[in-house]
């Protein structure tokens, strides 16, 4: 059975949750829901929306704990200027 095969449901707390999940998607479509759900589990959205404004090294925030470090950079990297309120 191939990934396009399988018929998932996520749901989300927030709006701003779905839209980080979103925003996973289309810059990560191939892995986007283990990483979201990943990511998403480490913590608020505000921290992680704060650590990727900021920067952050993703081996010392909860969010990246499980990402390899390569994958968190590249994350912080594109969705910086991709979530609103981020400007």
């Amino acid at each position: 059975m191939s990934a396009k095969d399988v018929i998932a449901l996520y749901g989300f707390s927030t709006r701003r949750e779905r839209m980080i999940f979103e925003k996973l998607h289309d810059h990560f479509p191939e892995s986007a829901p283990k990483l979201a759900v990943t990511i998403l589990s480490g913590g608020s959205v505000e921290e992680l929306v704060g650590a990727i404004k900021r920067s952050d090294p993703p081996a010392s925030h909860c969010h990246f704990r499980e990402s390899d470090k390569k994958t968190a950079e590249r994350i912080i990297l594109e969705l910086k200027g991709q979530i609103p309120g981020f400007h």
